[in-house]
């Protein structure tokens, strides 16, 4: 009987100490699960901009603590002319051509840790 109990336990914390890891880079640090926000009528919050279809979705996550989430869909650089990422690619904070907007470096990871469950 103590082996059961001492097996519950341990499956207990194990379970407790997998929860959803959260995704860190530099200073930013998103605890999964986020939510989407919505406006006043219960409509996702999302802007866009006419630079090819770059979209902005506000969000908040488990700590509430919100953040925008930019996927960029600029047609080219309007600085240079140049095409400078593949489209849809994700920035954090700002618009993808402002000095304060982050790149997310691990694009895949935010959108299975992060995004999971996100229509975007």
């Amino acid at each position: 009987m103590k082996r059961l109990i001492t097996l519950l336990a341990c499956l207990a914390c194990v379970s407790c100490a997998t929860g959803p890891r959260p995704f860190v880079q530099g200073d930013i640090m998103i605890v999964p699960p986020v939510r989407q926000e919505t406006d006043a009528r219960g409509h996702f919050a999302l802007t866009h901009w006419n630079d090819g279809g770059t979209v902005k979705i506000k969000m908040t996550d488990a700590t509430g603590r919100p953040f925008d989430v930019f996927f960029d869909h600029r047609i080219t650089d309007t600085d240079s002319g140049k095409f400078k990422t593949e489209p849809g690619t994700i920035y954090l904070n700002a618009y993808p051509a402002r000095s304060n907007s982050v790149l997310v470096v691990d694009q895949e990871g935010f959108k299975k840790r992060v995004l999971k469950g996100i229509n975007y």
